[in-house]
C-alpha cells in the first residue's frame, strides 16, 4: 500500500499530550503525518494560516481558549475557520456546540 503524506497540527498545552497524539497519528500505516505542534491556541493560529494542515487536533482545555470572553471566541472561530477540514463539535447529548464554515457549506 502506498503511503499518503498529510499534515497535522496538534494544539495541546501539555508536552506529554502532544507526544501521545503524535504517537497515535504515527500508527496509521496508510498515512504519514508531518506534525506541527503548538502549546496554545494563539501559537496554533500562525501555522494554521500559513500551512493549512489537513488535520487539526485541538485540546478542549487550552488555557487561552477556555474562558468565554470575546477575544477567546474570536481565536477559536479563527482556528476552526482556517481549517481545511469539516469541523463540528457536539456535546454528550448530541447538540452542536461549534461548526466551521466548511461544515456550513456542506450540502444538506
Amino acid at each position: 500500500m502506498k503511503e499518503r503524506q498529510s499534515s497535522a497540527l496538534i494544539a495541546a498545552a501539555a508536552p506529554e499530550d502532544r507526544a501521545a497524539l503524535q504517537d497515535a497519528l504515527s500508527r496509521d500505516p496508510a498515512i504519514h503525518y508531518a506534525v506541527i505542534e503548538a502549546e496554545s491556541g494563539l501559537r496554533a493560529l500562525e501555522p494554521l494560516r500559513a500551512r493549512r494542515p489537513d488535520c487539526l487536533i485541538l485540546d478542549h482545555d487550552l488555557p487561552d481558549l477556555s474562558a468565554f470572553h470575546e477575544s477567546t471566541e474570536a481565536q477559536l472561530r479563527a482556528i476552526l475557520d482556517y481549517s481545511t477540514a469539516v469541523v463540528f463539535i457536539k456535546d454528550l447529548e448530541g447538540r452542536y456546540l461549534r461548526i466551521n464554515h466548511r461544515y456550513e457549506r456542506m450540502p444538506s
